[in-house]
């Protein structure tokens, strides 16, 4: 009997703790209701600002105040939340096997948790980020003003101000994302008529689903992969409070670049449908450009595996949906004559420096200037070239691994751990583009790679550090954000620095994905010492 009730895991007090933080998160949102009620003030019109509002027109604090309050109230959650994260992977992760019927009802109970978490999320306003806002912009622009709006900008929009489907958010820029994405928000905004709360429901509950889905392909595809755990990396992911918060609480939409590049790779582990891999791949592409990096390893994948039949069907369909959605999007900005300075926008706002090594390392440049006055002149052109290193020091590595990807498969045609290798280069690529080498970071970036890293081996360094990453980017909810040096080396340095002072990785960590990697020797590079 005892032992029955150890097999069960259950994780009911660490829900709980969960279910409290979320719950004060959701408040914010009451509290406006209820003063737009009284008021008769129109609440899609204020919205966006639902924390401001809440705080300071209600109750009157000042905007200094408001700010501080809130940050201390998000780190209080954030740590709780950690902890019960935390928590519930010590109990789970106690258990290194699983019979059949155990592992399904561990599963069903994470999944059910998930699924109050997320409903409390799906009803929160988003509370860190306005971006969701951005794209009822981008949607609206387009379904009621037939404007494309890679070229025009909100602000170009007459009466835009007197729109209640419009907010005050990216109002000078061009669509920063793909055409998929783009041609996304104007569907929805269409399927919701014009009717704002209906838009703004619609795009939490895609993304609700999209982070559900994603969560169950972990599992799917860990148990086709005869990974040690499914369950607990399933865990990992539907519990993660970063990505929960984020992907669902803001409605980030980097989960639906996640989605669709797993279900690629979930693709390649079937028999009949690895067809399916690339046009899923090339929707990814098109809502954020980062999973480009996955398209030659999966080419070559299908190469040497001589699926003929994927490469043709899957690139064929793929080069339709790139040309159908290009063809509502490009013959507009060909022809505009301003497309030099819209497409120049466009690559800007890529290229915005923020929460990165790039910026840490600019903006320590420029803090010494003040001191050293010969420097002051040096500091643009210093961004301008330390951004430039990164990239074509990121872009030689990128085709060394592709080249090495390509010849390590040729020479083990046998081997059957192909796809383990493709996961963990497609993996290391964009986390090291994302996280080191972009001079745009934000918290929510990792969701783009996050599931991938969540199939890899459990001893694996990048998995490893990737969790950890995820841990310590909670504290993106607090003060420290957008403190450009101490906010890297908060976020990023430090975990990277526990990483290799516990697990304590050979110097031929990064040779693994080069030379090799099917030697079974090079696994012990990965073992916690």
């Amino acid at each position: 009997m005892g032992e029955e009730k150890e097999n069960n895991l259950s994780l009911k007090k660490w829900a709980l703790i969960n279910i409290i933080c979320l719950g004060v998160i959701i408040i914010p949102t009451i509290v406006l209701l209820i003063y737009f009620i009284e008021t008769g003030t129109p609440v899609s019109k204020y919205i966006a600002n639902v924390w401001r509002t809440a705080f300071y027109t209600k109750f009157g604090l000042n905007y200094a105040v408001m700010k501080v309050f809130l940050k201390s109230i998000f780190a209080i959650i954030a740590v709780l939340m950690t902890f019960s994260y935390y928590k519930g992977y010590k109990l789970l992760s106690s258990k290194n096997f699983l019979d059949d019927i155990q592992e399904k009802r561990v599963f069903k109970e994470i999944f059910l948790w998930f699924l109050i978490f997320g409903l409390i999320l799906f009803f929160v306003i988003p509370f860190h980020s306005s971006d969701l806002f951005g794209y009822i912009n981008r949607g609206s622009q387009q379904a009621f003003y037939n404007l494309n709006p890679y070229i025009y900008s909100l602000n170009s929009v007459p009466g835009w101000r007197h729109d209640l489907m419009f907010h005050i958010h990216w109002i000078n820029n061009p669509a920063p994302y793909g055409f998929f994405f783009i041609f996304f928000t104007k569907a929805i905004c269409l399927l919701s008529g014009k009717h704002f709360f209906m838009t703004f429901l619609l795009f939490k509950a895609v993304n609700f689903v999209l982070f559900s889905l994603t969560g169950l392909l972990i599992f799917i595809i860990s148990k086709k992969l005869n990974l040690k755990r499914p369950w607990l990396n399933a865990y990992l992911f539907l519990w993660n409070p970063l990505l929960l918060l984020h992907s669902i609480g803001n409605a980030h939409n980097d989960i639906m670049l996640a989605f669709f590049l797993l279900s690629s790779v979930g693709f390649l582990t079937t028999v009949r449908f690895k067809w399916a891999s690339l046009p899923l791949l090339i929707i990814s592409i098109l809502v954020k450009y980062a999973s480009l990096l996955a398209l030659p390893f999966i080419i070559i994948y299908l190469f040497m595996k001589k699926q003929w039949r994927a490469l043709i069907y899957g690139g064929l369909i793929s080069v339709v949906i790139f040309v159908l959605l290009g063809l509502m999007y490009v013959p507009d900005i060909i022809a505009n004559p301003a497309k030099v300075t819209t497409l120049k926008a466009i690559a800007e706002n890529a290229g915005v420096t923020v929460n990165s090594l790039h910026s840490a390392i600019y903006k320590l440049f420029a803090y010494s200037s003040k001191l050293i006055v010969v420097f002051q002149p040096l500091v643009k052109p210093f961004g301008n070239i330390l951004k430039s290193l990164l990239w074509i020091g990121f872009i030689g590595f990128y085709f060394v691994l592709v080249a090495s990807f390509f010849r390590n498969l040729l020479k083990n045609r046998e081997n059957k751990n192909h796809i383990n290798y493709l996961l963990e280069v497609i993996a290391l690529s964009m986390l090291i583009m994302i996280v080191f080498i972009s001079s745009k970071f934000y918290a929510w970036y990792i969701c783009m790679f996050f599931p991938l890293l969540l199939l890899l081996d459990e001893a694996n360094f990048i998995r490893r550090f990737g969790i950890l990453l995820s841990v310590f980017l909670i504290l993106s909810f607090t003060p420290i954000e957008n403190m450009n040096i101490l906010d890297f080396i908060t976020f990023t340095v430090v975990p990277l620095v526990i990483c290799f002072k516990v697990y304590k990785p050979q110097s031929s960590l990064f040779w693994h994905f080069i030379d090799n990697p099917f030697d079974k020797s090079k696994d012990e590079s990965f073992k916690e010492t």
